[in-house]
């Protein structure tokens, strides 16, 4: 894991929208998601919850801090 892709999780948890952070990052929404579901198997465990809004879970809060 980098540094680009923390900054992806942290845009995602406080947007609470995948594709409002894809924007905010100038990527796609695809490109984001596919990083998400990278890292969540690379540990895994989910790190959201794909509802609207979306939520973090506990091991994503844990994670992020």
């Amino acid at each position: 894991m980098n540094l680009q892709t923390m900054d992806y999780l942290i845009a995602v948890a406080e947007e609470r929208s995948i594709s409002k952070a894809a924007a905010r990052l100038h990527i796609t929404q695809q490109t984001l998601s596919a990083h998400l579901a990278s890292v969540e198997e690379e540990l895994g465990c989910r790190l959201f919850e794909r509802c609207v809004p979306l939520k973090i879970t506990y091991a994503g809060e844990e994670f992020l801090k």
